[in-house]
């Protein structure tokens, strides 16, 4: 089956300091069936539909990966200097960082990583190494993902015969993590 990955972007200064793209922003409002958890907070704009498809049933899969994406540090004075970079007026236009000091500037803290993959390996999810301090990477059979944030995964295929799989809600995180993580890619 094809699948069709819409790029999407998470926010403009992690894709500048460390390139995420992939699949929508995902998530949802609870799985059937399952245990009261803790408390919940849907990512803002985590959701963004499946325009121009049609709904086919419930995806499934025995390995899906997925990656956190984590808050950077003082994301005011980031963007600032990432909008300075590419603005010609500016006193700092194409003058790039060296190697290095993007992330020691703006990486969240080691224990923004470690509380992002405890949660995960708690949810039954395999976290993986990952070079980006803005990524946190996990894979699982996809019915684990989907629980692990609170959602279903659908397949879809739009009007010219393409498939591909998105989530049918938005990410929903434990609000202890909600000022932790910015948004999810890969569901």
């Amino acid at each position: 089956m094809d699948r069709y990955r819409g790029m999407r972007h998470v926010t403009a200064g992690i894709l500048a300091g460390s390139v995420v793209c992939g699949s929508g922003l995902v998530a949802g409002t609870g799985v059937a069936g399952a245990a009261p958890g803790p408390a919940t907070v849907a990512l803002t704009h985590s959701y963004l539909g499946a325009p121009d498809a049609t709904e086919m049933g419930s995806y499934s899969s025995s390995s899906m990966g997925v990656e956190v994406v984590l808050q950077p540090r003082d994301p005011s004075t980031m963007n600032r200097v990432l909008a300075d970079l590419y603005d010609p007026a500016s006193a700092t236009y194409h003058q790039w960082l060296p190697a290095g000091s993007f992330a020691a500037r703006f990486a969240p803290g080691p224990s923004a990583r470690r509380s992002v993959s405890n949660y995960l390996r708690r949810s039954g999810l395999r976290v993986l190494a990952n070079a980006s301090p803005f990524l946190v990477r996990a894979v699982g059979p996809s019915s684990q993902v989907a629980a692990a944030f609170s959602t279903t995964i659908d397949d879809y295929r739009t009007s010219t015969g393409q498939t591909f799989f998105a989530e049918a809600a938005p990410v929903r995180v434990p609000a202890s993590l909600a000022a932790t993580v910015a948004g999810v890619v890969g569901l």
